[in-house]
């Protein structure tokens, strides 16, 4: 039995997931699977490229200056975060040229039962440090508050030194500054996706290894897991081909990859990383004939699909097989020649 083109896609998508290194290395990777396992057009991966973000790409948008200076822009925001959860707002942002808040309330009315009685509005104020601090003095007395009040209080001359040390960076205009600021919603929502793609690693190794060491599918919580999300995926539809057969048609299109624009980034990630991986690992897991092909290197400690199932080393142009059997015979010479007891002990072996 040879295992199918299609099960070979769907396990080749599976183990480069789990093989590079790096969560750059596996989103490109991935999105090159994709293309090739549900056969979407030359201009998929373009289009994927440009919407995938990279770590590689966010570090070429600013010099060793700007990071130096978007990192403390990191910390004025975690400040910020820290000085709102004391005041009745849900925005609230510290200029460092104007140096002034601006403060988001939400007002929503109520009846003296406590009841909703109308519409959420949202105000937005612009006020100075000085009454920041009145309205956090201000602000509720209940004893869950009172840390609260205390941290933001502290936390107001250090927002203001914070916003010093960024106007002290020299060689970064005004201009620049806010085009920098604006970097930071890229920045929480790459490293958002990136750690989806670092869990799920780790979740599909624990996987595969379980799978290859010959533990029992029906004991697997991973497995059950995947396979709720398997079932989570809207069913194909059944289509006439081209060449007037009747097939299921591709559960996912080019544009679940492509478009971010209307689902969230925790919505996004879910989906688009989760279905696609699910799918494919259950559909090469249908035929209980496709384990014996998951392998995992001797040598490099990579997973792969092997083109036989008595094959031991990973078909990635790295040597493995060479590199294996070489350091054995080296070790195997050393033990023979270089051993004072063994009957082909040489003096002079190199």
């Amino acid at each position: 039995m040879t295992i199918s083109k299609q099960d070979r896609g769907y396990g080749r998508l599976v183990v480069d997931f789990v093989n590079p290194e790096t969560t750059d290395e596996v989103g490109l990777k991935y999105f090159q699977n994709i293309q090739k396992v549900f056969g979407f057009t030359s201009g998929f991966m373009d289009k994927a490229k440009v919407q995938f973000p990279t770590f590689d790409n966010f570090n070429n948008l600013m010099n060793d200056v700007e990071k130096q200076c978007f990192q403390l822009i990191l910390k004025k925001i975690n400040i910020e975060l820290e000085i709102m959860a004391a005041i009745p707002g849900v925005f609230l942002y510290y200029d460092i040229y104007s140096k002034k808040i601006r403060i988001e309330e939400s007002v929503t009315p109520h009846s003296r039962d406590g009841l909703c009685i109308g519409k959420t509005d949202h105000k937005e104020k612009i006020i100075s440090i000085k009454k920041l601090k009145e309205m956090i003095e201000k602000g509720r007395a209940d004893a869950g508050y009172k840390l609260k009040k205390t941290d933001a209080l502290k936390n107001l001359p250090i927002l203001e030194k914070m916003s010093e040390k960024i106007l002290a960076h020299k060689g970064i205009s005004k201009e620049r500054y806010y085009e920098i600021l604006k970097y930071e919603e890229y920045y929480r929502n790459l490293n958002i996706e990136h750690w989806k793609i670092q869990n799920t690693q780790k979740i599909l190794k624990k996987l595969l290894n379980d799978i290859i060491q010959g533990n029992s599918l029906s004991d697997s919580k991973i497995l059950k897991k995947i396979l709720l999300k398997y079932n989570q995926i809207p069913k194909a539809k059944v289509i006439i081909s081209n060449e007037g057969t009747i097939q299921d048609s591709s559960p996912f299109s080019e544009d679940f990859f492509i478009d971010r624009k209307n689902r969230s980034v925790y919505e996004y990630t879910s989906q688009v990383y989760d279905w696609p991986i699910s799918y494919c690992l259950v559909e090469y897991l249908r035929d209980q004939r496709n384990i014996e092909y998951l392998k995992k290197c001797g040598q490099c400690g990579c997973f792969f699909i092997a083109k036989d199932p008595r094959r031991q080393f990973c078909n990635e142009p790295n040597n493995c097989k060479k590199i294996h059997f070489n350091k054995y015979r080296t070790k195997r010479m050393k033990e023979v020649y270089r051993n004072p007891s063994s009957d082909k002990f040489k003096i002079n072996y190199i």
